[in-house]
């Protein structure tokens, strides 16, 4: 009170918590005690849960991108600009309370068996290793998604054929959020207006 009635330059000490009693400091164990209540209804899958859904970044695909082919874009939208395809299809996922993670090769051979969904975008270039990962993923269960351009070459840039016409091919983010949805996996929330206006799909959870 003192303070407030005659305030000094030493006042903005009050701010460091350093200067407050440890049994003071209670703001967030009383916000969870408000919010408990609510908690399976407002936040059912919070944000310390494993990923399930995994998005596989390219290296070959980075590497070799300005020697590609390019295509008529008039007759296929083949070729979209550098680097928009991963971004977009990430935060398209992560948008839509997906618990979205990135992933490079090595990475594949661990994914667990919370990872639903195994996501290829941007991946024109992929060595024999990522689509033996990609086919032991759908073996044992999981949704491999690829772009309609993927696995189209190998790390080389040589053509290959191996993968073409395997795993769920889409066009866009759009057709990706519709697969994954289709098959059931996990989000974070399903959020949706009190209007019933349809679904939010760009608010973080």
């Amino acid at each position: 009170h003192e303070s407030v009635r005659k305030p000094s330059y030493k006042c903005s000490s009050l701010l460091n918590p350093f200067n407050v009693k440890p049994e003071d400091l209670d703001a967030f164990k009383r916000f969870r005690a408000e919010f408990e209540p609510y908690a399976d209804k407002v936040l059912p899958f919070p944000r310390v849960k494993p990923a399930t859904v995994a998005v596989f970044f390219s290296k070959p695909t980075e590497i070799h991108y300005d020697s590609f082919p390019r295509y008529d874009k008039s007759e296929s939208p083949w070729h979209p600009p550098k680097n928009t395809v991963v971004s977009d299809w990430y935060l398209r996922l992560l948008h839509a309370q997906y618990p979205v993670q990135v992933v490079f090769e090595e990475d594949l051979v661990k994914l667990g068996p919370e990872v639903a969904a195994l996501v290829f975008p941007g991946t024109q270039c992929a060595t024999a290793a990522t689509v033996d990962a990609a086919e032991a993923f759908e073996r044992r269960g999981g949704l491999v998604v690829a772009g309609t351009d993927a696995f189209a070459f190998d790390e080389f840039l040589k053509p290959s054929v191996r993968a073409r016409g395997k795993f769920r091919r889409v066009a866009d983010s759009a057709a990706l959020l519709a697969a994954i949805r289709g098959a059931g996996v996990r989000k974070y929330a399903e959020l949706e207006p009190a209007d019933g206006g349809g679904e939010i799909v760009a608010a973080d959870v």
